[in-house]
């Protein structure tokens, strides 16, 4: 399990709020991956889980806002990958406090695909449509 290597000429949807956003989304994730490494305790896992979801709720605010304020066409099916990834890691969170879940590679690959996957397909779609708008 590798940890995501932040590459901005790859990863960039040329909106510089959101570029830094998913950088620190890249962040947070690689301190999940390194509380694997390094076997923390549940408790902190939790916490950095936590934390992962409260700034994306944050930034998936943000990105929405932005694209219902510029009429993005695919705001709807947007809104639904990010209400899927939510809910995924809301589940993660609930399975901790049941005491139900450790952290597994099988969290790890979602947090790390979804990301990657949701960047370079679905952001970079309305980078290209904002910066069309004069917004980057």
């Amino acid at each position: 399990m590798e940890y995501i290597k932040w590459l901005a000429d790859k990863y960039t949807v040329h909106i510089q709020k959101f570029d830094l956003q998913h950088q620190k989304l890249v962040e947070i994730i690689n301190e999940v991956f390194n509380a694997r490494i390094n076997n923390v305790g549940q408790g902190i896992i939790l916490n950095i889980i936590i934390q992962l979801n409260d700034y994306t709720k944050s930034h998936f605010m943000e990105e929405e806002a932005l694209l219902k304020e510029n009429q993005y066409p695919a705001l709807e099916t947007h809104k639904n990958e990010h209400a899927v990834f939510i809910a995924k890691v809301n589940g993660f969170i609930q399975e901790f406090h049941a005491n139900a879940l450790s952290l597994n590679d099988e969290m790890l690959e979602f947090l790390k695909n979804w990301l990657i996957n949701h960047i370079m397909q679905t952001d970079k779609e309305y980078g290209a449509y904002l910066n069309e708008r004069g917004i980057n």
